[in-house]
């Protein structure tokens, strides 16, 4: 029983930290090419906002679980991964948007121009062939988003109430509160358990991450 209940919420982690991945690739891989090759008035201005906003309002940090909590419970949407998982990729798209920039930036325009010479359009340029080539800086994106969600607590905690939903990181959580009664041994496996993903993507994507970073940081 205890074994099915662990991997019940290995599962849901699983979804979630996927899903985190996948919305976040979405959302960012668009995001970072307009940043990086569009011209638009306001372009840096809105950058480093939209960076610098995620930066200083920890201040609001409560007031706006109170209203995103109460936003989710009026239409319906608690105990949703999906919706989780929606909000988790929101919450990373500027410090992700802003690392993969860095990294297209280094990637030529005549590959931009040549395609668009020969009739590519920006969706095709962005997903065929800018895509591969930004590879290392997409891996460290989809590495981060995919810890990032294997490893949240706070809003899983406040919006995931089903226990047939919960992530094992909640579990985790709910567990120590009821430290009294809690068997060790369990616990001990369940945490391996939780940090043997995050591990094993750490040493399978360190050479992603460190070309994602170091590279991503230089311009031409």
């Amino acid at each position: 029983k205890v074994g099915g209940k662990t991997l019940t919420f290995m599962r849901n982690s699983f979804i979630l930290a996927g899903l985190n991945v996948v919305f976040t690739l979405i959302f960012v891989v668009p995001a970072a090419y307009a940043f990086s090759r569009v011209k638009f008035i306001g372009k840096e201005h809105i950058l480093y906002f939209y960076l610098l906003f995620t930066q200083v309002s920890g201040g609001l940090g409560i007031a706006g679980l109170i209203a995103l909590y109460a936003f989710l419970v009026k239409l319906k949407l608690m105990n949703n991964l999906v919706v989780l998982a929606l909000i988790y990729s929101a919450g990373g798209v500027p410090f992700n948007t802003w690392l993969l920039k860095t990294y297209m930036d280094t990637i030529p325009l005549d590959f931009d121009e040549a395609a668009l010479v020969d009739g590519a359009g920006y969706w095709k340029i962005v997903w065929k062939i800018i895509f591969p080539m930004a590879l290392p800086g997409v891996a460290t994106v989809a590495i981060f988003a995919f810890i990032g969600g294997w490893t949240e607590l706070i809003l899983a905690n406040l919006l995931i109430t089903n226990e047939s939903l919960r992530p094992l990181a909640v579990q985790l959580y709910i567990d120590l509160g009821n430290i009294r009664e809690l068997s060790w041994t369990y616990f001990s496996a369940m945490a391996i358990i939780f940090a043997l993903p995050v591990s094993i993507m750490f040493f399978i994507g360190q050479k992603w991450i460190r070309g994602g970073l170091t590279l991503g940081g230089l311009k031409e």
